[in-house]
Order: C-alpha cells, then structure tokens, then sequence
C-alpha cells in the first residue's frame, strides 16, 4: 500500500507545483499588465506631443507643395527635432513594456538619423517621406500603449 500512496502524493505534489507555478505566471502577467496600463499617464501625452509634432512640421515643410496649409493644424507643445527625439528616447528607456520600447527606439532612430546624419559633408533634412514613414510608426507606437499585444505579456 505504501507504493501505491506515495505515487498518488507524488502526482498530487507534482500536480499542486504545476498549480502554483500556473498562479505565480498569471500574477506575473497581471503585475506586468498593470505596469504597462500605469505607465500610459505618463507616456501618452509624450507620444501625442510627438504625433502633432511630426503632423505640424510636415505641414510647415511640405504642405504647400499639395495644396495644404497647415495654418490651423494643431500646434505641438515643442519645436525642436531634439525635443521630438527626446520624447521617443523617453519612452524608449522608460515603458514597461519591451514591443513599446523596442518602436519608440526604431522611431527614436530613424528621426535622429534624418536630423543628424551628415551626408556629403552637409547636414541632412529630413524629406517628406520621413515625415510619411514616421507618422503610421507613431500612432502603431500609440495602439501599442493602448493595448499591448500578446507577446509582450
């Protein structure tokens, strides 16, 4: 009888230990969860001061050029490409969340390159297909600190 009881307490210990590291997952999830919600005060406003950003200075730059003047476009709270930089560097240091950070690093990136790479001794300007590419990049970075997808739980 002892066999046959302590097989059944070994399935049974076996089984309690898949149970708790099935809890101790799933309270990891949720602290994670309520981290990345937590986090959406702070970060939002950032990533929207960079959308209008983006929006008004394509507008100044390149908006004539299609009939478009951005004379009533929602100003942003900087004007610097420094302070766009260091809006997506923000982010990309500070949110809890790896896929959020690892697009604010790619946005980061790609908007200090276009500021910042000298190119044939000249310092470059960002075109207006930077401007395009940087937009739908930064209102995906938004979605994401909405909501945040699977596999960065």
């Amino acid at each position: 009888m002892n066999g046959i009881c302590g097989k059944r307490e070994g399935k049974e210990r076996t089984h309690l230990q898949t149970i708790q590291g099935n809890e101790r997952a799933h309270e990891s999830r949720l602290r994670r969860e309520e981290a990345h919600s937590n986090a959406r005060a702070e970060y939002l406003p950032q990533l929207q001061d960079l959308h209008d950003w983006v929006q008004y200075e394509w507008g100044k730059r390149f908006g004539l050029d299609v009939d478009y003047a951005s004379s009533h476009a929602i100003q942003p709270t900087f004007t610097e490409p420094e302070q766009a930089i260091q809006a997506a560097r923000s982010v990309a240091t500070g949110h809890p969340t790896p896929d959020v950070r690892a697009a604010a690093v790619a946005i980061e990136h790609a908007i200090d390159e276009s500021f910042n790479e000298v190119i044939g001794g000249e310092l470059n300007e960002p075109s207006e297909d930077d401007f395009r590419r940087w937009s739908p990049a930064i209102d995906n970075l938004i979605e994401l600190v909405h909501d945040p997808r699977e596999s960065s739980a």
